[in-house]
């Protein structure tokens, strides 16, 4: 099942297709999907499980954007 995001989540505008996949034998009961943009060598894909606080494919998104808004904060400054 694809499901369509137009959404901003803490300042940050996303807009795309999800894919949901429903999961057999795992703890969680489905797993959220999406590609990047960008040419098809460089692109992100991202999934999520369905675990909480993720409970649908607007939480999958947000907890995504939190998690890479983590990781780039941690990162060493750039030399400049």
């Amino acid at each position: 099942m694809t499901v369509p995001i137009n959404k901003a989540f803490d300042g940050t505008a996303w807009e795309g297709d999800i894919e949901i996949f429903s999961l057999r034998n795992h703890k969680a009961k489905r797993c959220y999907a999406w590609g990047g943009h960008g040419d098809r060598s460089n692109r992100e894909l991202t999934l999520i499980l369905e675990l909480p606080p993720v409970g649908s494919p607007n939480t999958a998104v947000k907890m995504a954007i939190a998690r890479k808004t983590a990781k780039q904060s941690s990162l060493p400054a750039k030399p400049g």
